[in-house]
């Protein structure tokens, strides 16, 4: 078998973060630019999860995951 990529190489899906992944790369955006990155699975209060749901369906319109 050859040490040559494949062609079809650059069609790979990238995987997905892990939680800590991403949880680091909030903590920096947070730190260096005041953004926050939040999984919207990961918040367990409804009622914060439904402002932060509403809040981001007003600046990047609704998701289409519902």
């Amino acid at each position: 078998m050859s040490g040559a990529p494949s062609q079809l190489a650059r069609h790979q899906p990238t995987p997905a973060l892990s939680d800590g992944q991403l949880l680091a790369l909030g903590a920096r955006a947070w730190q260096d630019q005041e953004i926050l990155v939040v999984r919207l699975s990961l918040v367990s209060d409804p009622i914060i999860r439904q402002m932060v749901r509403a809040i981001a369906d007003w600046k990047y319109g609704a998701c289409a995951h519902g």
